[in-house]
């Protein structure tokens, strides 16, 4: 699969630093991405007029839960239509349901394979997923 759409932005909110880092350099060759380790920073980013064409966020986060920063993401005039992937080892079927209900646009349990990951970050970036069914990555 070609990864050549660099016009795309993609904002990843992640605390551990060496999973930040592998995201953000897995996908800078070919999207414009920004890295930061809380959701508070994510959401000062979001306030200043950024706004990325998909967000990979991590549940379990300092100062913020992924769910609560989610939760206010939704709340928001400006940035409730932003694509968000769950990437986290923590989604189970006890919240996959809630995190729907917040319109998550798919979920990738850690750990997981980033070639995959790459095509499910693509096919969401291009518009090409099938069903969100099809977004529930696996360990």
């Amino acid at each position: 699969m070609n990864y050549s759409q660099t016009e795309k932005s993609i904002l990843i909110i992640e605390d551990h630093e060496a999973m930040r880092l592998l995201l953000g350099l897995s996908f800078k060759n070919n999207f414009n991405t920004t890295t930061l380790s809380d959701p508070i920073a994510g959401l000062a980013w979001l306030s200043n007029g950024n706004i990325p064409d998909l967000i990979i966020l991590d549940l379990e986060l300092p100062k913020l839960s992924g769910y609560k920063f989610l939760q206010q993401l939704r709340t928001s005039g400006s940035f409730n239509r932003i694509p968000v992937l769950i990437v986290s080892s923590l989604v189970d079927d006890s919240n996959f349901e809630y995190l729907l209900e917040l319109g998550i646009a798919g979920v990738v349990q850690k750990p997981f394979n980033m070639v995959k990951l790459k095509d499910k970050v693509t096919s969401l970036l291009l518009g090409t997923q099938v069903s969100l069914a099809s977004w529930v990555l696996r360990k």
